[in-house]
């Protein structure tokens, strides 16, 4: 049985190989290009930027928005009647004033942080200029105490739910990519798997054949080797038999001779001999036994 590929078998090992042959270039690549050393002004900007931009900060962010806007709300009507004079309506009203003046200052410093990570590009984007308006209209108002109606403009602001929505499906992309990747590679070396187990199983076809032709042949060669020993066990027995045959006469030959003589010199009669036995063994020689 040949050791051939079929065509797909054949584009399977080619993927494969070019795949390994990227990767094994790229790592030459990286490996040739001088590290930069990651420090420096830039570096600390990036990771900056990186932390604010993240989803977990962006989720938090937008929660505060919406925890102010609704304080503001409040606030506007508890006090649109005048400041209420019970007790437990004033403590609520210095807990949310208490909690805008927090979220104010964590507005601010969300947006300094972005505007000292990303500079000029920072205003690049329009839902950015809308956030240091708002933010800025509120502290204007916070400082001349009238910020509770302009809180309220921080609903413009909801756009950061749809850039969060926008960052989640972005990143459950990215995974599905990571994903399609990985089950692509697998799908390779499943290929390359496969293939082997094929030259794995024509090998061991060809060795069960090579090991039927052997025992073929050795049980020729052994019926071979009965059928001469055979020949062998006959032609002995014949040389026997032959050898046998010539004795025979011989003493026969010997024996008239000297009943002639004897029969001259004296009328007695000799005493006959008694006939000898071949004996043939399973080596093909012969042995003669008698008197």
């Amino acid at each position: 049985m040949s050791n051939t590929l079929n065509f797909e078998e054949f584009a399977a090992l080619r993927r494969r190989q070019e795949t390994v042959d990227k990767k094994a270039g790229s790592q030459i690549l990286e490996e040739s290009m001088p590290q930069e050393p990651n420090s420096g002004p830039s570096a600390n900007f990036d990771k900056i930027g990186h932390f604010f931009e993240t989803f977990e900060v962006q989720a938090l962010t937008l929660i505060f928005i919406t925890l102010d806007v609704a304080a503001a709300v409040v606030i506007m009507l508890t006090t649109c009647s005048g400041y209420p004079e019970s007790t437990s309506a004033r403590a609520l009203l210095n807990v949310l004033e208490s909690f805008t003046g927090f979220t104010i200052f964590f507005f601010l410093l969300e947006l300094g942080a972005l505007v000292y990570a990303f500079r000029l590009s920072f205003f690049n984007h329009f839902g950015n200029i809308m956030d240091t308006a708002v933010v800025s209209l509120c502290l204007i108002g916070e400082a001349n105490g009238e910020s509770r109606g302009v809180r309220v403009l921080g609903m413009f602001r909801m756009w950061r739910l749809i850039r969060l929505v926008n960052t989640l499906l972005a990143k459950k992309d990215k995974e599905m990519d990571r994903t399609l990747d990985d089950w692509q590679a697998d799908q390779q070396l499943l290929e390359e798997a496969r293939v082997e187990i094929s030259r794995l199983e024509d090998s061991i076809r060809r060795e069960l054949d090579s090991k039927k032709r052997i025992e073929t042949m050795l049980k020729s060669y052994k019926d071979e080797v009965e059928t001469l020993n055979e020949a062998l066990k006959i032609a002995a027995l014949d040389i026997a038999n032959a050898a046998g045959d010539q004795l025979l006469s011989d003493e026969e030959g010997e024996d008239e001779e000297f009943s002639g003589v004897s029969s001259e010199s004296a009328p007695t009669k000799s005493p006959q001999k008694a006939p000898r036995t071949v004996f043939v063994k399973s080596d093909g020689s012969y042995a003669l036994k008698g008197p």
